[in-house]
This record gives C-alpha cells, sequence and structure tokens, in this order.
C-alpha cells in the first residue's frame, strides 16, 4: 500500500521497502526532491494510517 502510494508521488526519486511485511514488520527507505516533500507524505494519506495501525509507530 505504501508503495503504491509513493510510485504516485512526483517528488520521490528513490523508495526501498524491506522486511517482514505479512508480519506487520518493514522499513522503508527513500530519497525525495525536498525534505519538505517527505514529511508532507510522511503525515498524510496512506503512510500516515499505516503509521497508526502498526504498533511500534515509528514508520
Amino acid at each position: 500500500m505504501i508503495m503504491k502510494a509513493m510510485s504516485k508521488n512526483k517528488n520521490l526519486l528513490y523508495a526501498e521497502l524491506k522486511g517482514q511485511l505479512d508480519g506487520g514488520i518493514g522499513q522503508t527507505m527513500t530519497v525525495w526532491e525536498a525534505g519538505k516533500d517527505m514529511n508532507s507524505f510522511r503525515t498524510s494519506g496512506m503512510h500516515n494510517f499505516a503509521r497508526k495501525s502498526f504498533s511500534c509507530g515509528f514508520l
């Protein structure tokens, strides 16, 4: 879900997702044109939903 949403963002230069996704554990690494673009994505939309859904809250 998150990778699909990220791939639609024109300000994203690179994205990678690793982890045990079926167990609810994952980590993304991204490269953005500007830091504000990453902050905007992180606090809205699908990423914010996923961040709230996982118990650790560090997404």
